[in-house]
């Protein structure tokens, strides 16, 4: 068996573990997860970043539908519903529409980060949780998505400072939650 391999097994005994205290943590759940949305970050136009053998997109979906078989395996009372599980580019609006259409307990996005170094000594994995103080910055949502507004119509609007308040609010109740979760 490969490096690769070694690293690509290790890395979904990882999530699953995740998967499995998560929903085992009652001080944290207080509803058993029956529904969790996998997405595949990027996809179709939007390749992601270029490794030198291949594509973000195309690791995200591998990886997407290896962790939904095993939560389907070792959690089979769980659903699991996919933001795509071809090589399609599902617009932010669409990703959210499958979540909340879906009322999934748990949302999952899997991205893969690059490093143009080839012996980089950068390794490990990355987990990003949306708090209040990131809502309006450049990466967040908001703003990420700030130029596209107009086209995205059913997207809160990020010049109102309502909708500031209101992701606040909301990312703020569940920011507990998503931080001990993400750190297990």
């Amino acid at each position: 068996m490969n490096k690769r391999t070694n690293y690509f097994k290790a890395i979904l005994c990882v999530l699953l573990s995740c998967t499995l205290l998560f929903a085992a943590t009652p001080l944290i759940a207080k509803k058993k997860i029956r529904k969790v949305v996998i997405d595949a970050g990027h996809g179709g136009k939007d390749p992601g970043c270029h490794g030198v053998y291949s594509y973000e997109k195309d690791i995200t979906l591998a990886v997407s539908k290896k962790v939904g078989k095993m939560i389907q395996n070792e959690l089979p009372d769980t659903k699991v519903v996919y933001t795509r599980d071809y090589d399609w580019y599902p617009e932010l609006k669409e990703r959210t529409d499958i979540a909340n259409k879906e009322k999934a307990d748990l949302f999952i996005s899997i991205h893969v980060n690059a490093t143009p170094k080839r012996n980089s000594p950068v390794k490990g994995t990355l987990v990003l949780v949306c708090g209040p103080s990131r809502i309006n910055e450049k990466e967040g949502a908001i703003g990420e998505n700030a130029n596209n507004f107009e086209e995205n119509q059913g997207l809160l609007d990020p010049n109102d400072p309502i909708t500031s308040i209101i992701i606040a609010q909301y990312s703020q109740a569940f920011l507990a939650q998503s931080i001990v979760f993400g750190s297990k």
